[in-house]
């Protein structure tokens, strides 16, 4: 159990990290550019596209988080057999909470408005307003309009892509770490 203590609090940290890092102060931007920005997030259809992303991505969270619980669960040195059995079959009847609680996470509707103002800063620091518009344009084409589409499955694809080299790798890291506090 030690190891999963030592797993958590590296995970609290991370995220913690992160959270601070998404709070730093952000310059001020140009009106015109953040209404261009929206316009063009608004004829992307952002908000759907947003959300198709997420139940992508937990619709592929799902499958790996009984398999995580058990790999952490059977890596536990100071557990027995009997220990780890036990262990395997408390995390079996906690998924349905946490998939659960995941789903609200994906599904609230504030998330996806926070996301767009997110989008809206990033695209207005990195762009101007006529380049905007001439993305706005691309979208109207057709060509456009496909890339749209598509974009929900692309980018769930990637993600899946990504977990799949990033998740063995962060996996081998987290069991060093944690064999250093051993």
């Amino acid at each position: 159990m030690k190891k999963f203590a030592v797993s958590l609090i590296f995970a609290l940290a991370f995220a913690t990290s992160a959270q601070a890092a998404g709070e730093q102060a952000k310059p001020a931007l140009n009106p015109a550019t953040v209404t261009a920005v929206n316009k063009l997030l608004d004829s992307m259809n952002y908000r759907s596209m947003a959300r198709q992303v997420m139940q992508g991505t937990f619709q592929q969270m799902q499958p790996g988080l009984l398999q995580t619980m058990e790999a952490i669960i059977n890596a536990e040195p100071n557990l027995d057999a009997d220990q780890k059995a036990k262990a395997l079959e408390l995390a079996q009847s906690k998924v349905p909470h946490i998939t659960g609680k995941l789903q609200e996470f994906f599904a609230d509707p504030a998330l996806v408005e926070e996301l767009q103002a997110a989008t809206v800063q990033v695209y207005a620091r990195n762009f101007s307003v006529a380049e905007i518009e001439q993305l706005a344009a691309f979208y109207r084409t057709p060509l456009g309009k496909k890339m749209l589409a598509r974009m929900p499955a692309i980018a769930s694809e990637s993600v899946a892509a990504s977990q799949q080299i990033i998740m063995p790798r962060l996996g081998k890291m987290m069991q060093e770490i944690v064999s250093a506090f051993e």
